[in-house]
């Protein structure tokens, strides 16, 4: 219904212009549900912040143990090289000493074999010698 004039009424007997009293209570209970609604969500979006803020500093925390296991790993390692090297420099040093032994070993094995080599082809020439000149 279209009402032109101002001073028609509606059918509940209301001026033109003039709110309706379902209206009224309605617009009472919008605004209820409205203040209820905004209550509400200030009271989960305040939940939700404190959340946040736990969430924030549990993130903080494992920050914080993720970097102390980084730098431990890397001193780990940092100190693993220094051995190593160590290790190598040594091992290194055996090398050459455990060759120096074996060359001194050889030439005394070379040389004790050549002497029993040569003692026992002169034994057998004088062996052989000997058979010779008494057949």
């Amino acid at each position: 219904m279209n009402y032109e004039h101002d001073d028609v009424q509606d059918p509940c007997g209301n001026q033109k212009g003039q709110p309706h009293d379902e209206y009224k209570e309605g617009h009472i209970y919008f605004k209820m549900l409205a203040a209820e609604t905004d209550r509400l969500l200030a009271t989960r979006l305040d939940t939700l912040e404190q959340g946040v803020g736990q969430l924030d500093s549990r993130v903080a925390q494992l920050d914080d143990k993720v970097s102390h296991v980084i730098q431990m790993n890397s001193e780990l390692m940092i100190q693993s090289n220094e051995n190593f090297r160590d290790m190598r420099s040594t091992l290194n040093d055996h090398k050459a000493e455990l060759k120096k032994s074996i060359r001194q070993i050889k030439g005394r094995y070379s040389t004790q074999c050549q002497l029993i080599m040569f003692g026992m082809g002169l034994f057998l020439w004088t062996f052989f010698m000997a058979w010779v000149m008494w057949a």
